[in-house]
């Protein structure tokens, strides 16, 4: 909270000419749930809307081993028509809604809850809902055919959850550190950079991509912290808005924050903030940085750097946002970065088209031996490198492990669009899932 003024299609032969790349990291497999419907507090420029998970059902708990799909419920109200909704845009704790045999996705309008509006019901697997073990506040998020984000949440109850990388950076994690302080200015032409802009931490000597990381300010002091905006830049130019905008009017003295995805809890709007470990939060849009800074993308998630080679400078870029306040971060910043090996096959695999679909690649499968690795597995990530196809949605990919384990990571995604040498990396820690329609484009 801000103070003033302070067709039918023609089947075409397809090449694929693609390298697989699967990047083996570490982030557990692990769900149970409970239910509270709320109304929340949503950011400026949302609409709320009332959810539900498991609508009709009084008991609102999830085993994700015995519970492959979710239904979710969106109910209309005087401001959101159900119709108006997108469904691909829908997720739900980061899952996107599953599909049908032939592609379409599991969405229908109906009246619910009985009020005479619609309400949009979909599905979601069990297995891609970003959850722990125990009660879980969900956010359910979707936007409207006009670009409106709507946004709500419920309460559940999970048992067997998935574990996506919690726990794992601190005890693996190589630390990185920059302790000198870091001052809060202020000015009367505000957003005022603070002293040293940017803050740097160079990283060496890793090998492997990053697969996980967190980020510490240390003994954090400001009189109004809602003025504070940090933003961390990678040595590849990707950036997150670590925090901005949160934590109101009341002073912060000596605190000390870690921003880590897999917290259980955002930074508060109105405060007070109170040293832990959080969500990287950021509360509405429109934040500016000075130069040198980039133009902040609106991410929040550290996972933006996934994938990602994580050798070079990292640069915290902070700023007061209004008048008449200041700050410190008295000791510095400092990065908790974990990172895996890559093993590949770079050989191609051609997609090949005929009269009697499916029709396999060639080869089929194409394999990765992977030798010489202790412990389990917590994460996998896969690369695919060079992806072409003339028709996007007509192809699917399945991962099968070792044990057997199987995935499906990519299945009539892309619409009709064509696309050319992409190269696209699946993570369960991505913000985004691939669209259902849209031109698809390179990246994680």
């Amino acid at each position: 909270m801000k103070r003033q003024p302070i067709g039918s299609r023609r089947r075409t032969k397809r090449i694929f000419r693609a390298s697989a790349a699967l990047m083996l990291a570490l982030a557990l497999l692990g769900v149970a749930y409970y239910r509270i419907v709320a109304a929340q507090k949503d950011a400026p420029g949302e609409l709320r809307v009332e959810v539900d998970i498991l609508p009709g059902e009084s008991a609102k708990v999830i085993d994700v081993m015995t519970r492959a799909l979710v239904p979710v419920v969106i109910y209309g109200n005087p401001s959101v028509a159900a119709a108006d909704l997108r469904p691909a845009s829908v997720a739900v704790a980061g899952a996107p809604p599953t599909k049908q045999a032939k592609g379409q996705l599991r969405a229908e309008l109906k009246d619910l809850n009985h009020d005479g509006r619609d309400d949009l019901l979909i599905t979601v697997a069990a297995v891609s809902l970003r959850v722990s073990d125990g009660d879980n506040r969900i956010t359910v998020t979707a936007t409207t055919r006009d670009g409106r984000r709507v946004s709500g949440t419920t309460q559940v109850r999970i048992v067997h959850a998935r574990h996506f990388n919690t726990g794992i950076v601190e005890t693996n994690g190589m630390v990185f550190s920059n302790t000198a302080p870091i001052t809060i200015n202020d000015s009367a032409s505000p957003p005022t950079a603070a002293t040293p802009y940017p803050s740097n931490v160079t990283v060496s000597g890793l090998t492997g991509n990053l697969i996980s990381m967190t980020v510490t300010l240390t003994n954090l002091s400001h009189t109004f912290p809602d003025d504070i905006d940090v933003l961390l830049v990678g040595p590849t130019g990707a950036n997150a808005l670590l925090m901005s905008d949160v934590g109101g009017n009341t002073p912060a003295s000596n605190i000390t924050l870690t921003f880590d995805d897999n917290a259980a809890a955002s930074l508060p709007d109105d405060g007070p903030l109170v040293s832990g470990t959080f969500k990287p939060t950021n509360i509405g849009t429109g934040d500016t940085f000075p130069t040198p800074a980039p133009v902040p993308t609106g991410n929040t998630l550290l996972s933006i750097f996934d994938g990602t080679n994580p050798n070079g400078t990292w640069q915290l870029y902070v700023v007061d946002d209004n008048q008449n306040n200041a700050g410190t971060i008295a000791s510095g910043w400092s990065l908790n970065i974990l990172t895996a090996p890559q093993t590949c096959n770079t050989a191609n695999i051609d997609i090949n088209d005929s009269a009697t679909p499916p029709t396999v690649a060639s080869p089929y499968p194409s394999q990765i031996a992977i030798s010489g690795l202790s412990g389990d597995v917590a994460k996998v990530t896969v690369d695919l490198r060079g992806l072409s196809h003339t028709f996007t949605d007509d192809i699917d990919i399945l991962l099968v492990g070792p044990t057997g384990a199987t995935a499906v990571i990519m299945s009539d995604a892309g619409g009709s669009w064509p696309i050319f040498n992409l190269n696209l990396t699946f993570d369960d820690n991505a913000a985004t899932a691939l669209s259902d329609n849209s031109h698809l484009t390179s990246g994680t």
